[in-house]
């Protein structure tokens, strides 16, 4: 008994080590940023297209003519592939938009480098966050955890 108690205790420990130990160097720590623009291009949808700069008016007519050119389509998106996280729709989870932004590199799978993407996170009782990405071009979804 003794001895499961022991090695209970330094699993643990172990554990619990790793997850605090600072990360290799070199490591990708924060995909999120990396894989998408800094620019949100959600307000432009609302502003006279005089006001619009060029890469604005790009990003507008681009995402315009896509298969998921609102904000709502890409709700309706998440909403119907997501049946399996049945917690989205209790009633302590919310969702949040969090805007329209560019790729900056191509994610296999997913989408390429220049595609716009909605992002869209998922709030659940302020415990645990999720963040869903919907592309404009493919209608493709991912799920990442910020």
């Amino acid at each position: 008994m003794k001895t499961i108690l022991l090695f209970l205790a330094c699993t643990i420990l172990c554990v619990g080590t790793q997850a605090y130990a600072e990360p290799k160097q070199g490591t990708d720590t924060n995909a999120i940023p990396r894989l998408l623009g800094t620019n949100d291009y959600s307000s432009a949808f609302q502003m006279p297209t005089e006001m619009l700069t060029a890469e604005q008016q790009v990003a507008v007519k681009t995402v315009a003519s896509s298969k998921v050119a609102t904000r709502n389509s890409a709700w309706a998106i998440l909403a119907e592939r997501s049946e399996s996280l049945k917690w989205m729709t209790s009633a302590l989870s919310r969702m949040l938009d969090r805007g329209l932004r560019k790729m900056n590199r191509d994610l296999d799978g997913f989408g390429l480098k220049g595609d716009f993407v909605w992002v869209i996170e998922v709030d659940m009782a302020h415990q645990f966050h999720q963040v869903f990405l919907v592309n404009t071009r493919n209608q493709k979804l991912i799920g990442l955890l910020p």
